[in-house]
C-alpha cells in the first residue's frame, strides 16, 4: 500500500492521475471498510477519483468515511435510463 501511496505523489499538472473505481457497490466482503483502506484519505495535488456505484449503499458510505465526508467532493447522478443506450 505504501509503494502506492508513494506513485501517487508523482502525479504532476503535466502527468496527472485519475484513479477509477467502478461499480463500488459490487464489493461482496464482510469488511468493506477494510477493502477500501487502500484510499489515501486525502488525495495529493493533480490526483482525482471516480467512483461509480448503482445505488447509495454500504462501500459508498465506507468511501465517504474514509476520504472524510465533504459535500463538495461528491456528485451524485440521476440513474440513467436503459432506453437511453
Amino acid at each position: 500500500m505504501k509503494e502506492f501511496h508513494c506513485l501517487l505523489q508523482n502525479a504532476s499538472a503535466s502527468q496527472p492521475v485519475v484513479l477509477l473505481l467502478d461499480s463500488l457497490d459490487k464489493l461482496r466482503s464482510f469488511n468493506i471498510a477494510r477493502e477500501l483502506a487502500w484510499i489515501p484519505s486525502k488525495l495529493p495535488p493533480h490526483v482525482k477519483m471516480i467512483v461509480t456505484c448503482s445505488s447509495v449503499e454500504m462501500a459508498l458510505n465506507c468511501l465517504k468515511v474514509s476520504i472524510h465526508f465533504n459535500r463538495s467532493r461528491f456528485l451524485l447522478l440521476k440513474y440513467l435510463q436503459n432506453e437511453l443506450f
